[in-house]
């Protein structure tokens, strides 16, 4: 039964085009509380059952949602694609039949409940930011033990005994190399958040929730401050225990760049393709972050190193 109208409350079309309208800009949690409004001042609408499919991150909620909307009206194009798309991804059970004729006329369902959706992404500024600080922290952490693997011998050596790098120019060199390298990584994961946007089966088109899960994707890499605090006591030491702590170092920065490549190997898993296609997008996932993130770091050790010869 439909829910009569309030003085002053939107009508159930004014609310399901605020829906779409939040649903295109990516705000699925907006959209979905539009939509159910919707849904409960006209519950036979299948314009509405079929947007709020596109609220949903689970293909099972998505399933029920766009066959409520051919329960409606079986005549409905998009609702019969959304279901054979799902089941292209996900098997035939979700490639539903068209229902009968009949079906259009009956009353429809109760509004499917969302309690056992996916968690809403956090869409705030703060997450985005900390989802931006993994691979810029990660660049960081790679450029200083860049320069850091430079000083040694010959170069601290020197620097020693001229005394011609003073503290600003140590400061200077150091933070350049810092956000030339964490640049090159934050440019891949942007790269690789549009990327994965074009892959994805669930949430296509939630630029905010890709970004998240590349920059997430990045926070192995922390391990690379074990290598930067590695080469730093090796400055100390001599040859033997600066090639000792070197190999350290060299092991360190190669199980974080695998533990960052096999969370993004996972990462068509969760996005929900189907079995068969996720080596091939995981293999596009590695590709992609290497022809993007290799370039941005030997450009960002270029100038690092013209800008050590320049001071």
């Amino acid at each position: 039964m439909s829910r009569p109208v309030m003085p002053g409350q939107p009508d159930a079309a004014a609310l399901i085009e605020q829906g779409r309208a939040a649903l295109l800009q990516g705000d699925r949690a907006t959209a979905r509380a539009l939509l159910e409004q919707a849904i409960a001042q006209a519950p036979d609408s299948d314009e509405a059952w079929l947007w709020l499919a596109g609220t949903h991150t689970d293909p099972a909620l998505m399933a029920a949602c766009l066959r409520r909307a051919l329960a409606i009206n079986p005549h409905n194009e998009q609702a019969q694609e959304g279901l054979h798309w799902l089941a292209e991804q996900h098997g035939s059970a979700f490639d539903a039949p068209a229902p009968p004729a009949g079906a259009a006329t009956a009353a429809p369902p109760a509004p499917l409940s969302t309690a056992s959706a996916m968690p809403d992404v956090d869409r705030s500024w703060p997450a985005l930011l900390e989802a931006a600080l993994h691979p810029l922290a990660a660049g960081a952490l790679l450029g200083l033990t860049r320069l850091t693997a430079w000083l040694w011998p010959a170069e601290l050596l020197r620097l020693r005994q001229d005394q011609a790098l003073g503290l600003a120019g140590a400061l200077g060199i150091t933070l350049l190399t810092a956000l030339a390298h964490g640049g090159a990584l934050l440019l891949a994961w942007l790269a690789l958040g549009r990327l994965i946007d074009r892959i994805r089966v669930t949430g296509r088109g939630d630029r905010f929730d890709s970004l998240l899960r590349v920059g997430r994707a990045w926070t192995p890499a922390y391990l690379w401050s074990g290598a930067l605090v590695a080469l730093l006591l090796g400055l100390r030491l001599g040859p033997a225990g600066w090639r000792t702590l070197t190999l350290l170092a060299g092991v360190l920065l190669l199980i974080g760049a695998a533990l960052v490549g096999r969370r993004l190997w996972r990462l068509p898993t969760a996005l929900g393709l189907a079995e068969e296609r996720q080596p091939s997008a995981a293999l596009q996932l590695l590709i992609g972050a290497l022809l993007v993130a290799l370039p941005g770091l030997l450009l960002a050790g270029w100038l690092s190193r013209a800008l050590w010869r320049i001071i």
